[in-house]
């Protein structure tokens, strides 16, 4: 009897508390997992994901057919200008760059002294023939015409001998009867002083007489002779010449063509031209069976578009905001004056004026809205964000660069089909046909990227309520309604007197316009939240596991706890015990014990119901449950729950040990459990599990209040590891509120 007493555990003792308790139970285990049972067999016939897969599917929609259309626009933009580029414009580029680099080598030559010699053997031809007609009685302007004409016939004569290029030999004569009219007039001038008073002249003469440039071209090149001039480092000339024809032929790429606001580059062509200067002349086929200076061409094309891609999506990359303020098509925020007319406010300094739109139909700002962001909300985008959207932007370069290059190699091969050469006119139905022909290629990743496939084919409507490919077949009718929009809105834009990037950005909006950018910014993230929610682990684990299911078991606990320990001491029955040989450590260690295996049966039960119910509604067709509610998610439900009224079960044990009036243990350890479930209640709408549509922030106020918020149920459908820290804090509760419960009861009087 000795031993027996020291012992933690009496077998008597457990077995008269599950005599006493067993019914009770019953009732609520069996009971709460029918529940669950009956709570699972109704979601799996209710297929929530097909809803869910919908609302899903809108918004994937919305985002594919938003990039389709942008890109539709940019391709049709980028081949349409490349082929116009090709026709007007790259002829002159090519031919200028060549020219113009070998004119300026010249010049700088001239300029160093490096033709001294010869330009001196020029000065004395000049002169011998200008003395030989001094007996002819001609006037001293006959004189110089017959000096001059007789110099450059011998010139002309001789040029054959020396290893010139075709522009040198052209240019020669020209120079140098600029070069005699200078020394005519200054015979005592250097020979540096004579090239730079006739140099000018005499690149103006030769590129108005072989490349189409016009006067305001030609002084474009004009000053950057004078910047050639200034140079006196001999090994700098090369650098010199390829800056000051860089910005040159950006010049008279702008004066082109408006679009040209990108700087074209120019060492593309000079290094093309340098290093195979017949191949470049003459369009040699070198490899493959286009030209060499149309790989040029195209290449250089390629590089430009890249760029207007890449900073055309630099706007698209910045981090959007809501717009709560009236804005024009353009973006730009305004307010009516007294004449009921549009007044634009463009300076910070005007945002008092702003006029806000109703609460909660603020959108989510665009691409003109953004460059507004200071006005709109006060703060202009941060450094960091400027230089995050940059680099996200430049992946676009290549994207761009890639599309133009194939299709200007196309073009270039099966030039009648795109364009016609006697109307100069662009095919614009085989350009759009080309443009929906080449998005498949972008829109198919895109599409396995939104829905996480393998191939386009598992895409099917059986699963998705999708087929892949026939939402591929909608790439087409997307391009061809977007460049529709887009031409009509460009148009109406230039009617209107916006500049070119305005209007391109207005009708590039306009074109790309899809049904959830008309949503209010509030609205639109509120569905869009509701169909990335996983609604079965809100309802089985939101409401049922952390609310509906502990009902039950805490009201279970908050008796069984009380007739464990606090009913006995009040009816005396505990007396009649403890005269016996069994110690109090024993005896509340006992049942202690019978309720934590009550309470973890109970549990396992639970579990059981809940797994058969989850296996006979996959079995019946509920596949849903496969991904939604998993078996990992079930055994996390159930653990969450099970430590929770653990915890409970603790706090009601305690009380039972504390007072002698089952009135006073049920007020504190009832009152503070059933506190923590009603808490629990109302805090569940200010969850993040809660979709943000349902969602009421401030009734977060109540979760500080309950220790069920440990059980994190949003962190189980995240898969989130803070889910078995929190779990930390309620095993703690319960071993201090056990272990205070044996120290208590072993220590306290008893009314015998």
């Amino acid at each position: 009897m000795k031993n027996k007493g020291k012992s933690f555990f009496n077998l008597s003792l457990f077995w008269v508390s599950l005599k006493s308790n067993y019914l009770s139970f019953l009732i609520v285990a069996f009971g709460n997992a029918l529940l669950l049972f009956v709570v699972i067999l109704i979601l799996s016939s209710l297929t929530i994901n097909v809803t869910r897969q919908s609302m899903t599917n809108l918004f994937n929609n919305a985002s594919m057919e938003r990039q389709i259309k942008e890109g539709a626009v940019s391709l049709y933009l980028s081949y349409d200008e490349g082929i116009i580029a090709y026709n007007e414009v790259m002829p002159t580029l090519g031919d200028s760059v060549p020219l113009l680099y070998d004119n300026f080598i010249t010049v700088m030559k001239l300029n160093n002294g490096e033709y001294d010699t010869a330009l001196n053997l020029i000065k004395t031809t000049y002169d011998g023939l200008y003395n030989s007609s001094l007996n002819t009685g001609t006037t001293e302007e006959e004189k110089h015409v017959y000096a001059k004409e007789g110099t450059i016939g011998l010139i002309e004569i001789f040029l054959p001998l020396f290893n010139l290029d075709s522009s040198q030999s052209e240019i020669l004569p020209v120079f140098i009867d600029d070069f005699l009219d200078s020394y005519s007039a200054n015979k005592s001038g250097s020979n540096s002083d004579l090239v730079k008073s006739s140099i000018k002249e005499t690149i103006k003469t030769y590129l108005s007489e072989n490349v189409a440039l016009d006067e305001s071209e030609i002084n474009i090149v004009l000053s950057g002779v004078d910047d050639i001039l200034l140079e006196t480092d001999e090994t700098k000339f090369d650098e010199r010449a390829r800056v000051t024809i860089d910005s040159i032929i950006d010049e008279i790429a702008k004066e082109q063509i408006s679009y040209f606001t990108i700087d074209v580059p120019t060492e593309i062509l000079l290094d093309g031209y340098i290093n195979n200067k017949d191949a470049y002349t003459n369009n040699e086929i070198i490899e493959g069976d286009i030209g060499y200076k149309d790989k040029l061409y195209i290449e250089v094309l390629s590089s430009i578009m890249g760029t207007v891609f890449e900073d055309n999506y630099y706007l698209e990359a910045l981090p959007t905001f809501t717009v709560e303020y009236l804005t024009n098509e353009r973006g730009i925020p305004y307010y009516l004056d007294s004449n009921n007319e549009e007044v634009l406010i463009e300076d910070i300094k005007d945002r008092d004026k702003l006029v806000k739109v109703k609460d909660g139909m603020g959108k989510k700002a665009n691409i003109l809205e953004k460059q507004y962001k200071e006005i709109l909300t006060g703060s202009a985008y941060t450094e960091k964000e400027l230089n995050e959207a940059k680099a996200d932007s430049k992946e676009f370069y290549n994207l761009g660069h890639d599309f133009v290059y194939d299709f200007l190699i196309d073009y270039v091969k099966n030039t009648s089909v795109y364009y016609d050469e006697e109307s100069k006119a662009v095919n614009e139905e085989a350009l759009v046909s080309k443009v929906g022909e080449d998005l498949k290629t972008y829109a198919e990743p895109l599409i396995k990227n939104m829905f996480d496939l393998e191939s386009i084919s598992d895409l099917t409507k059986d699963k998705y309520g999708l087929d892949g490919n026939e939402l591929l077949g909608k790439v087409n009718d997307y391009a061809i309604s977007s460049i529709s929009v887009y031409k009509v809105e460009y148009k109406a834009c230039l009617e209107k007197e916006y500049d070119e990037r305005t209007s391109l950005l207005v009708s590039l909006v306009k074109a790309s316009d899809t049904l959830t950018d008309q949503l209010p910014e509030d609205i639109y993230v509120k569905l869009y939240d509701l169909s990335s929610r996983n609604l079965y682990g809100l309802v089985i684990g939101g409401m049922f596991f952390s609310m509906a299911g502990l009902l039950l078991p805490i009201v279970y606990t908050i008796l069984t706890s009380n007739s464990l320990v606090c009913t006995e001491v009040e009816n005396g029955s505990l007396a009649f015990t403890l005269s016996s040989p069994i110690k109090r450590t024993t005896i509340i260690m006992t049942k202690a014990i019978y309720q934590l295996l009550a309470i973890t049966l109970m549990f396992v039960i639970l579990f059981l119901f809940g797994l058969c119910a989850r296996e006979i509604s996959i079995a019946c067709g509920g596949d849903d449950f496969v991904s939604s509610f998993s078996i990992m998610d079930l055994c996390l439900y159930t653990l969450g729950a099970y430590l929770v009224t653990v915890a409970i079960s603790g706090i009601c044990f305690l009380a039972s040990t504390i007072f002698n009036k089952t009135k006073y243990s049920i007020g504190v350890g009832g009152g503070l459990s059933i506190f923590f479930l009603v808490s629990s209640i109302l805090g569940l709408f200010g969850l993040d599990a809660m979709p943000l549509a349902l969602r009421i922030d401030s009734m977060n106020f109540f979760n500080y209040f309950t220790i069920i918020r440990l059980f994190d149920v949003q962190a189980v459908m995240d898969g989130n590891v803070i889910f078995y820290y929190k779990l930390i804090g309620l095993v703690l509760i319960a071993l201090i509120t056990y272990i205070s419960s044996f120290i208590i009861f072993k220590k306290k009087d008893l009314p015998l």
